[in-house]
């Protein structure tokens, strides 16, 4: 009996620390990035649902990268989502390429920016956000 409960106990913390975070990842890149202390719809959210293939994060410099996969139309949905930005969540665009659009607005945390680049990858493309020291002027 002593050896059912300590499985079930070591289950129990693999799924808290293992499944729980992965869910929440899930969850996050499909309505909303949260970058620092900022919520800024994703690309998801925009467009519709697209295959989120990868999904990495770091600390120093505050920065998460979004890869999606499989897409039908990376060049319309890019531009969508960069119009988007800038009309409706007051980004300022700061790179209209063709294939990489980048755009800029001012952080929840004072004296900090966030920079969002979205580039054509293949048949997909990334999204990159990033949270660093800086002003828009």
């Amino acid at each position: 009996m002593k050896k059912y409960i300590f499985a079930f106990a070591v289950l129990s913390i693999v799924f808290l620390l293992v499944i729980v975070p992965l869910i929440a990842r899930i969850i996050e890149a499909t309505e909303y990035y949260k970058i620092g202390q900022n919520m800024v719809p994703s690309i998801n959210s925009i467009v519709g649902e697209r295959k989120l293939s990868e999904w990495t994060s770091s600390l120093i410099p505050m920065k998460k990268t979004y890869e999606y996969t499989r897409v039908e139309d990376p060049k319309a949905d890019i531009e969508k989502y960069y119009e988007y930005l800038i009309y409706n969540e007051g980004f300022i665009p700061i790179n209209d390429g063709d294939g990489e659009k980048t755009v800029a607005k001012e952080s929840s945390k004072e004296g900090y920016i966030i920079v969002i680049d979205i580039s054509i990858m293949g048949q997909g493309y990334l999204v990159t956000l990033v949270e660093g020291k800086g002003i828009i002027q």
